[in-house]
């Protein structure tokens, strides 16, 4: 019946994007069943420089294979090999603590805004599109696609 992601906001997305200027690159990266062509999980999030946010995480269907996870260690990857040196996720749930193996954790809001400064004004090295599309994601892409506005 609804959601936070107004049509104003939308808006403001397509015109960052739309700007070859803008240093915030959005993005968002989807797992879908090839079998059945269903949608399974979302991450879409925001890059700035070498230092990435997602805004909005979701797993549309909760079976056995886990698809949340599978989605949320192939992004931890892509950005990893893409030279992202942070990834903020904002509020720790309990079940991220199953990440920390793989270099999550919680730190201050001075370790914060000090990392998040000096990655966002890096360039990352590697377009995390190309990358996918060079073969590089743990799960082979279906279509890469770039944000389309009317």
């Amino acid at each position: 019946g609804g959601t936070w992601f107004s049509e104003d906001l939308l808006r403001v997305f397509e015109r960052m994007h739309a700007d070859q200027d803008s240093t915030v690159k959005h993005c968002a990266f989807e797992l879908w069943d090839a079998s059945t062509n269903e949608l399974l999980a979302v991450t879409a999030g925001f890059g700035v420089g070498c230092a990435f946010h997602d805004y909005s995480m979701c797993t549309l269907v909760r079976d056995d294979r886990g698809a949340g996870n599978v989605l949320t260690r192939t992004v931890g990857h892509l950005l990893r090999c893409c030279g992202y040196g942070i990834w903020y996720w904002g509020y720790k749930n309990p079940y991220m603590h199953s990440y920390d193996s793989y270099g999550g954790r919680e730190f201050d809001r001075a370790e914060f805004w000090s990392r998040w400064e000096s990655l966002r004004g890096r360039p990352a090295p590697e377009d995390v599109a190309e990358f996918i599309a060079a073969g590089g994601a743990l799960v082979p892409p279906r279509v890469a696609t770039a944000l389309q506005s009317d």
